[in-house]
């Protein structure tokens, strides 16, 4: 019997090696390169939006009419509460008004009818009290507008 030879397999030249192994790479890096498209909002995308409309006829009218009404809904509430923010604001500024004017006028009736020691510490604590409110009040709003203003610059 004879022999068969096997064919040889040609062992690559170093230089092969370095072009497989290239195109091994390209190949790796084009499978992990991937593109990532984000859609945020209240509505699909609209390429969504019409697969919905494709499966279920008239979908995007309800889809679209929903976030219509979700945003009416969250508008209004704001509304109430910004109405309601200004009227505990007014209503709080009124009252400190009123306490403070009952009680500097008790400390000047008490002055009036021989109370002087008396007067002028119940006047003297409402006024003093009015205007220590006052500027915390200020202060605060200052803070708040300068921490608004850090949060807008961030965002």
């Amino acid at each position: 019997m004879s022999e068969q030879k096997k064919p040889e397999t040609p062992t690559p030249s170093p230089s092969q090696d370095k072009a497989e192994d290239y195109e091994q790479k390209e190949q790796q890096i084009r499978q992990i390169i991937q593109a990532h498209a984000a859609y945020s909002g209240p509505i699909p995308h609209p390429a969504l939006l019409e697969h919905f409309e494709r499966v279920l006829p008239g979908s995007a009218d309800r889809i679209i009419g929903m976030a219509e009404r979700q945003s009416d809904h969250r508008q209004e509430l704001e509304r109430r509460q910004l109405k309601s923010e200004i009227l505990n604001s007014f209503l709080g500024i009124l009252f400190a008004f009123l306490l403070g004017l009952a009680t500097v006028g008790g400390g000047v009736y008490c002055i009036v009818t021989g109370h002087g020691v008396a007067g002028t510490i119940i006047g003297g604590a409402g006024l003093t009290s009015l205007v220590s409110v006052f500027i915390y009040g200020t202060q605060a709003r200052v803070k708040e507008e300068k921490g608004e203003e850090s949060q807008s610059d961030r965002g």
